[in-house]
């Protein structure tokens, strides 16, 4: 746990048309209302667009969605995917990175929804979202406590795709917190659509 937290990985683009790179952070803080500053996220030395970010600051649990499209994927130098957490103080996160190709480059994002739960005890996390024909959805979220519990991954919605190699976290003894985070990924819809999206985990 720490303030600042910094991860630098080695993340190769595949090539193609109309290429957009996703990536999702989990978060765990160590004090309610403990978000100070907003991470950032680049690959290449281009910075990468927040799409959302957890609504309120009066929670342990943050989670937040970047991304790059392809003006900047292919001008881009090298393929350093950074990870910086700010001054915020985390007992750690989780991030995930995926690309898409032959996305619309007007519309990047349609409908970024937040929402968080705070001071009550939950093992489903739940946002809904509306969808238009060929819409893919993306859900990330996390579960944080003052405790030492653990949890694993249990499920997510109807049409949606989780599993536990995509859930990730670890509770600390020496800190009394714990973080966990998911990832769910919606079929592309075949019409428009609202729905909501879930993720369960099992806790102890």
């Amino acid at each position: 746990p720490g303030a600042n937290l910094t991860n630098t990985v080695t993340y190769t683009i595949p090539s193609g048309t109309n290429r957009l790179l996703v990536v999702a952070i989990s978060a765990g803080a160590n004090l309610n209302g403990a978000l100070t500053t907003a991470p950032t996220v680049t690959w290449g030395g281009k910075s990468l667009t927040a799409s959302s970010a957890n609504p309120s600051t009066a929670n342990r649990a943050f989670s937040f969605i970047f991304y790059l499209k392809e003006s900047d994927i292919s001008s881009a130098s090298g393929n350093s995917l950074v990870v910086n957490m700010g001054g915020t103080t985390f007992y750690g996160y989780v991030e995930y990175a995926a690309v898409y190709k032959d996305v619309d480059q007007t519309t990047l994002v349609r409908n970024a929804v937040a929402s968080a739960n705070s001071g009550t005890a939950s093992n489903t996390a739940t946002v809904s979202a509306n969808f238009n024909a060929g819409d893919q959805g993306i859900f990330v979220t996390g579960f944080s406590t003052n405790s030492t519990q653990t949890a694993s991954y249990s499920s997510v919605s109807t049409n949606w795709t989780g599993s536990s190699t995509l859930f990730g976290g670890s509770n600390s003894t020496s800190t009394a917190g714990t973080y966990y985070g998911g990832i769910g990924v919606r079929s592309v819809t075949s019409a428009a659509t609202s729905e909501t999206a879930s993720m369960t985990v099992t806790s102890s």
